[in-house]
């Protein structure tokens, strides 16, 4: 009898423990997204890198083309995540959802700056121009504020599915 409760709890915990190599190519193909996002953004010549590059010389025209092609890569991160086949994993549905808000805007923080760019190149006078950065810059403070919301519910829904999946 002793032998069979002994037995019974460590096949129990042994079917607890293995993680689901499916949850586990999720998370990571999850993870690995933030990789794309901080090469976009800090790389060296990543967009972003090659869009300041670009204002810095006040070649504003190809800092707009950098800002397309931010907005594609972004679009492209989004676009895989979407097609992901996370179909009976626990949990995946809002991991997907929380990481699609995130980088959703992400990409639409750094496709704000097309505005700035477009103002810089526009005849208005200085103070005009004072006027409507000033009201640009509050709206890209709301992203930002936004993004730190998506942020936190990216790491809440990952939590959720490292435990739901004894990923942890």
């Amino acid at each position: 009898m002793r032998f069979r409760v002994i037995f019974y709890l460590i096949i129990t915990v042994l079917l607890n423990s293995c993680a689901s190599p499916k949850a586990e190519n999720f998370r990571d193909f999850i993870v690995s997204q933030e990789r794309v996002a901080f090469d976009i953004i800090t790389g060296k010549n990543g967009a972003e890198f090659q869009k300041q590059e670009y204002i810095i010389n006040e070649n504003y025209s190809e800092a707009l083309k950098a800002v397309e092609e931010q907005k594609k890569m972004f679009r492209n991160i989004t676009q895989q995540i979407r097609l992901y086949n996370s179909d009976g994993i626990e949990q995946a549905g809002s991991l997907k959802k929380a990481a699609l808000d995130y980088y959703t805007t992400l990409g639409a923080l750094y496709y704000y700056d097309k505005g700035l760019i477009e103002l810089q190149m526009s005849h208005k006078e200085p103070t005009q121009i004072a006027d409507f950065y000033s009201d640009m810059l509050k709206k890209k403070k709301k992203l930002y504020e936004e993004l730190y919301r998506k942020e936190l519910l990216l790491s809440k829904a990952l939590n959720r599915f490292e435990n739901a999946n004894n990923l942890r």
